[in-house]
């Protein structure tokens, strides 16, 4: 299993747009909120877009509040990442992904992510 954190700003921001993983558009704020909304499913998946990574990857956007949590699928997974890893002030990305050699043939893809600016 793959786990990354990704930092988009050291500094809060008003939120992420899409997400690509490749040259492959994966997450939108629209479906994310969508999602939302409807309030079922798996939460790491909500904002997933119609694509071969659709449900088999994991994301999360945190913003980088002064009330951010410590991301919690990623405390459970590295023994180095405690609770206190909040990253406060720092946006980033959580990826999550089991190894798929079909869907991964060049290892893990590049997480480009396109946000709205420092809040």
């Amino acid at each position: 299993r793959y786990h990354s954190i990704m930092p988009l700003a050291c500094h809060e921001i008003d939120g992420a747009v899409e997400i690509w993983l490749g040259e492959t558009l994966v997450w939108t704020e629209a479906q994310y909120r969508r999602d939302e909304a409807a309030g079922t499913g798996d939460p790491y998946h909500w904002g997933q877009v119609g694509s071969d990574y659709n449900g088999r990857v994991r994301l999360r956007v945190h913003n980088g509040g002064e009330d951010q949590a410590a991301e919690a699928r990623y405390v459970a997974a590295a023994r180095e990442w405690t609770e206190a890893h909040r990253l406060r002030g720092v946006a980033y990305v959580y990826f999550e992904a089991d190894y798929d050699r079909d869907l991964f043939p060049s290892g893990a893809p590049q997480i480009r992510v396109r946000c709205r600016g420092k809040r």
